[in-house]
């Protein structure tokens, strides 16, 4: 058979009702404002990180929502924690601290 050059992608689809998202519950109670966040993408688009590379706070807060605590920890390191995301959070979501907790998640082992 001749080859074209595509090749079949691996699903991606994430099941949630498999997702271990007990840590999703954990922050939600220890951090009560994390739940207010809309996903508008403001704390993104003011982040410094962000310019200077492919860091996304939006996304990490989705991962998470989620239960993709790998991608999190690898993501979350690019944080700087300069807390400009927090200034202009719409929604008062105090994101320097959820960032400051996901930086967190690289020391817990995860299964």
């Amino acid at each position: 058979m001749k080859s074209f050059g595509f090749q079949k992608i691996v699903d991606r689809q994430i099941d949630l009702d498999k997702a271990d998202l007990s840590l999703v519950q954990a922050l939600a109670r220890e951090l009560t404002g994390w739940q207010r966040c809309i996903g508008c993408g403001s704390c993104s688009a003011t982040c410094t990180a962000a310019g200077m590379g492919s860091f996304n706070p939006r996304k990490v807060q989705m991962l998470v929502r989620m239960g993709q605590w790998d991608q999190v920890a690898q993501e979350a390191v690019h944080c700087q924690l300069c807390g400009k995301c927090r200034l202009v959070c719409p929604r008062d979501v105090d994101t320097r601290q959820l960032m400051l907790e996901f930086k967190k998640l690289q020391t817990i082992s995860r299964p």
